[in-house]
This record gives C-alpha cells, sequence and structure tokens, in this order.
C-alpha cells in the first residue's frame, strides 16, 4: 500500500494525539482503499475513515464496560431516546467507515426493548435456567430432533427439523410442538410479572 502526503498530514492533525485512533482510521482507510480496488491510500479514504474519530471505545478498557452499562441502564429505565443514542458507541470498531443494514435492525431492538415493559422474573428465570444446566452435570439436555437444523442430507435422514411447525405460517404450531427437552416439559422458568409505568393501571 502507498499513501498520498495530503492523506497523511490530514490523519496526523485530526487524530488528537492518539495513537490508536491514527492506527485504526489508517487500518480502515486502507481496507476501503482495496474495497475500491486501490492499492493507494488517498485523503478520501482517510475522511471517510475518519467519520466516527471521536467516539471514546476501547474494548479492552473501562470505557468499553461503561457504554454497556449506558446502554442496558437506559433500556432497562425505558428510556428510548437515551439507549439509540448509547447504541453507536456501543458498536464502535476499528472499522467505523462501515455501515449496513445490521445496525438500523439493532436499533430498532434496542427501541423496542427500552420501550417493553420489565421485570425482574427475567433476571429470575435466567437464573433459574443457569442452575437446571449445572444441576444436570454441567451440560444442557439435548435439542429435540424437530427443532434441530437440518442443512444436509444425512441429517434430514436422522430426522432433524422432522415435524416442525412454522408458526408464521401456522400460528397453532406453538401448542401442537415443544420447545423445550422431554425431561424439562412443563419447567416454567419465567414467572412473568411486568413493571407497570406510572400512570397506567
Amino acid at each position: 500500500m502507498s499513501i498520498d502526503d495530503d492523506a497523511i498530514g490530514f490523519l496526523s492533525t485530526r487524530c488528537d494525539g492518539d495513537a490508536r485512533v491514527a492506527l485504526n482510521a489508517l487500518e480502515t482507510a486502507s481496507t476501503l482503499a482495496v474495497n475500491r480496488g486501490s492499492t493507494n491510500i488517498t485523503i478520501d479514504h482517510v475522511k471517510d475513515s475518519m467519520q466516527c474519530k471521536h467516539l471514546a471505545y476501547d474494548k479492552d478498557g473501562e470505557e468499553h464496560y461503561n457504554l454497556i452499562s449506558a446502554l442496558h441502564k437506559s433500556m432497562r429505565g425505558n428510556d428510548a431516546n437515551a439507549a439509540i443514542y448509547w447504541t453507536p458507541l456501543r458498536l464502535a470498531r476499528p472499522w467505523p467507515a462501515t455501515r449496513c443494514e445490521c445496525d438500523v435492525n439493532l436499533a430498532q431492538c434496542v427501541a423496542y426493548l427500552a420501550m417493553a415493559p420489565k421485570s425482574v422474573a427475567v433476571y429470575k428465570a435466567l437464573g433459574e435456567a443457569r442452575r437446571t444446566v449445572r444441576e444436570s452435570g454441567g451440560g444442557n439436555a439435548g435439542v429435540p430432533l424437530h427443532l434441530r437444523n437440518a442443512p444436509t442430507r444425512l441429517m434430514k435422514e436422522l430426522g432433524y427439523g422432522e415435524g416442525y411447525v412454522y408458526t408464521p405460517e401456522d400460528p397453532e404450531g406453538s401448542k401442537l410442538q415443544s420447545y423445550l427437552p422431554p425431561e424439562l416439559q412443563g419447567r416454567r422458568f419465567l414467572q412473568w410479572s411486568p413493571v407497570k409505568e406510572k400512570g397506567t393501571d
């Protein structure tokens, strides 16, 4: 790879003295150049790579956990606006110029979860499920055959996926099939009692 002098100048004056930011931007710029069919990094590649240069994200440092905490607590506190704000910061990576539809889908999930009713029952249910796995000898029960993916002919011949009811086409499917292993049939982990918002009945 080669790099234009003006690209180096732009990079060196806009990284706030942070070598990590400079190296990440340079790496991203080189990837952009290659993806665009070039082995030369131009100022445009550098500009594109630095569009999120001020995001404070260090996956091995404290800020990583601060951002996770802010996102989770915003969702838990039913503040969709704050949750949406923390989402791109939480997702910052050495590839800031890369954008895809999955970001939008994830933001949709974040907003939905932030606005959804909350319950401590989920924590209790997860703890109970973990306890059940531990007490089963350190492993989980086998996935029932009808819930298994069957990408190969052999798997299909072994019965993988056989009898599975696709609920979007048959809403009664959830009543016609089980989703837990046979030894856990009837087991209830979640005792749902959502927290009511102020002013609601």
